[in-house]
């Protein structure tokens, strides 16, 4: 429906967080063919410019900052899995963590309310249309979203995190921000 309400803008990629990709406008849904043929022809530029796919993205991390994506899904089987997950959720709004990972929440989008609730108790409303989904914005800038899943007896926990660091090597800052993974995780999911 968006491409054809922009007809003067050029669609190139769209995707979701299941690996779904759409390539182009010429197939209107996520076709796995076209994506992988796209995929084959950058690494083969990759491997021809960078030498590796790696060295590639490593690159990319050097220019524009090293981040890290992360998704974490917990199941919970049957009807009390499904009871587990919604006082999952209702525990995260209403009390929710100050701090995860050792770092402050700023402030929690939650989707649901259409709330944006910041840490010193001011309250924004959010423009879009409802869901169940809590985001944690922390002073780093980290986010760290839960959302039970629509279609399955699990609660997905997604991590965006950046390192600050820029004392640290490749594969040091790597480390560190698998590390900052893991203790978001902790406090949120443990």
């Amino acid at each position: 429906a968006v491409i054809r309400e922009l007809p003067q803008m050029q669609f190139m990629v769209g995707g979701e967080e299941s690996y779904g990709y759409m390539v182009s406008d010429f197939v209107r849904d996520k076709d796995a063919v076209t994506a992988a043929m796209v995929i084959a022809e950058m690494c083969a530029w990759a491997k021809s410019t960078y030498g590796t796919i790696g060295k590639y993205l490593q690159h990319i991390h050097e220019t524009y900052g090293h981040y890290q994506e992360h998704l974490i899904s917990v199941k919970k089987e049957g009807s009390e899995g499904k009871k587990a997950i919604a006082a999952l959720m209702h525990g995260y709004r209403n009390e929710a963590p100050k701090e995860l990972g050792g770092l402050t929440v700023k402030y929690i989008n939650d989707f649901q309310s259409l709330q944006r609730k910041h840490a010193d108790g001011k309250v924004e409303r959010i423009d879009q249309l409802p869901s169940n989904v809590l985001q944690f914005r922390l002073d780093d800038g980290s986010l760290v979203t839960a959302r039970p899943s629509g279609t399955e007896p699990k609660i997905k926990y997604y991590f965006s995190v950046k390192n600050s660091d820029e004392s640290l090597n490749y594969e040091e800052s790597s480390k560190a921000l698998k590390e900052k993974i893991e203790a978001l995780a902790n406090d949120l999911i443990n």
